[in-house]
């Protein structure tokens, strides 16, 4: 005989909110378009967890600054750098 001890591994029981930041910046003629979203845990049932209201930011190495406009669900985008 012997005893069996369920294992939940911590990034199954985690307390997990990192950013995540997907996409591809684009400096030509396509536009940019980024995905914000928060981390879960691997046991969650919700698919998605969407940054919204954020301040989104493009900065070039020369200085210039490109501000991201929110479409919604997390998506933010600037249609041309």
């Amino acid at each position: 005989m012997s005893c069996r001890q369920e294992y939940f591994p911590p990034a199954i029981t985690g307390n997990n909110n990192f950013l995540v930041v997907d996409g591809i910046i684009n400096s030509g003629q396509d536009s940019t378009i980024l995905t914000l979203t928060r981390t879960r845990n691997l046991g969650d049932t919700t698919l998605m967890i969407p940054e919204r209201n954020a301040l989104v930011t493009i900065e070039g190495k020369n200085g210039g600054s490109y501000p991201l406009t929110e479409r919604g669900n997390g998506i933010y985008f600037s249609s041309l750098l």
